[in-house]
């Protein structure tokens, strides 16, 4: 006889049926740094065939890993990409990242200088800056729990077209706003945290980059693959 015990369950979890290197995307691929792969402390080695390697040779900057990534420890941790990644402003970009945030602190999780970072924090969720500012905020649409809490698992794509217009997508319920910028100069990387909007304070638990934009069945594959990749359920 089956009891009816109401209990509530986690989502069954779908085979990962799609990676970032997958079809086309093996050639739009910029970097690719993935979780429990080539990660030690101070070095995250990249699976895309570009040898965007990220490491940290001083003692004291090295984040370490946890949970099959590397944590920041929002001080001075600091990886440096081994070659210089510059995405030209004629050119589309897609950010994807899953993490797990401990401050709601400006936190910079790509950069080459204060002109050139991407950065995020809990009250703008996102800010690209390449020439000018760009801040795309956020604000709770239902209820106080919207917004991520520190030690809470996020995903984040964020997608950057050469026509200037920006599209975040994330688990969380969260409406944005955006302050679109001519995004003239173009983006150029090499440190994965960095010191503009300061130090990250977070588990990086895995992010890859492409120079190309999805369409909404991949940004639907993608999303898939971070959260059911990582139990990011909501």
């Amino acid at each position: 006889m089956a009891l009816g015990l109401g209990l509530h369950t986690a989502p069954l979890i779908t085979p990962l049926s799609w990676e970032p290197k997958d079809g086309r995307f093996n050639d739009e691929l910029i970097f690719w740094l993935k979780n429990n792969t080539n990660v030690s402390t101070g070095a995250w080695l990249d699976e895309s065939d570009n040898n965007n390697d990220a490491t940290q040779s001083v003692g004291g900057r090295q984040p370490s890993v946890n949970e099959g990534g590397l944590e920041f420890d929002g001080v001075a941790d600091v990886l440096n990409f081994d070659n210089l990644i510059t995405i030209n402003p004629d050119s589309d970009f897609s950010l994807c990242i899953a993490l797990e945030m401990y401050s709601d602190i400006e936190n910079t999780l790509l950069e080459y200088d204060a002109v050139n970072r991407i950065s995020l924090s809990q009250n703008d969720v996102i800010s690209v800056s390449g020439g000018n500012p760009e801040v795309v905020s956020t604000t709770a649409t239902t209820t106080s729990g919207d917004i991520y809490n520190s030690t809470e698992k996020i995903w984040i794509i964020l997608q950057r077209s050469a026509s200037g217009s920006t599209l975040v997508s994330t688990n969380k319920k969260l409406s944005f706003n955006y302050n679109p910028s001519s995004f003239t100069n173009g983006l150029t990387i090499n440190k994965l945290g960095g010191v503009s909007d300061g130090y990250l304070d977070a588990t990086i638990l895995e992010v890859f980059m492409y120079n190309t934009i999805f369409t909404s069945g991949e940004l639907k594959k993608a999303k898939d693959y971070l959260k059911y990749k990582f139990s990011i359920y909501i």
